[in-house]
């Protein structure tokens, strides 16, 4: 019952988000955090639980990057990195845990790119993108996957780029370029 209350309070918060003042997500998020917190007390080791509580990190991390509040929303996507690193390592196949851990490498490497910190987002983009890459493996006609997977090409060739590495920034401009021209297919104006 409780979870089922903390997914609800996600899932407002997400349509909040759209629509919705800030303060109505933030509060919905808020609730959902002390739900999520309150469960994974009562019985640590419940994935589940677990889960909810990072998606809810993750949650008040995206109201916070909205809002360009960096720093606060690094902290939310730290805490939902470490839960979901536990899961990955008790679960290596989990590909929903693996997907939510690129999402926040990702994540956290544009929010330093977008601060204009582009030297401390290479590593994560960089994590990101070896996940994305394991990813493919698994999911290979997944046109979301790929399409992430050309984002963050395309953040780590600028935040390269911003740190004067040229060469290695159109590699992966390029790469982003690459993805995206093959997820299009033939180009319907040729016909």
């Amino acid at each position: 019952m409780q979870l089922e209350l903390a997914r609800n309070y996600l899932l407002g918060a997400y349509i909040a988000g759209r629509t919705a003042p800030l303060n109505v997500r933030r509060e919905l998020d808020e609730k959902a955090l002390k739900v999520s917190e309150k469960l994974v007390a009562q019985d640590p080791r419940d994935i589940y639980s677990r889960r909810v509580l990072a998606s809810a990190h993750m949650s008040v991390a995206y109201g916070l990057i909205n809002e360009e509040k960096w720093d606060l929303a690094r902290t939310q996507l730290r805490k939902a990195q470490a839960i979901l690193t536990e899961l990955a390592a008790e679960d290596p196949k989990n590909i929903q845990v693996r997907q939510e851990l690129a999402e926040i490498h990702y994540r956290l490497g544009t929010s330093f790119v977008q601060a204009g910190q582009p030297k401390q987002g290479v590593d994560d983009l960089r994590q990101a993108l070896e996940y994305q890459t394991q990813l493919e493996a698994d999911l290979p006609d997944n046109p979301k996957l790929r399409s992430e997977t050309a984002s963050t090409c395309h953040f780590l060739g600028v935040a390269l780029g911003d740190l004067g590495r040229q060469k290695e920034a159109v590699k992966f401009l390029d790469r982003a370029i690459s993805i995206r021209t093959a997820s299009l297919g033939a180009d319907p104006r040729d016909s």
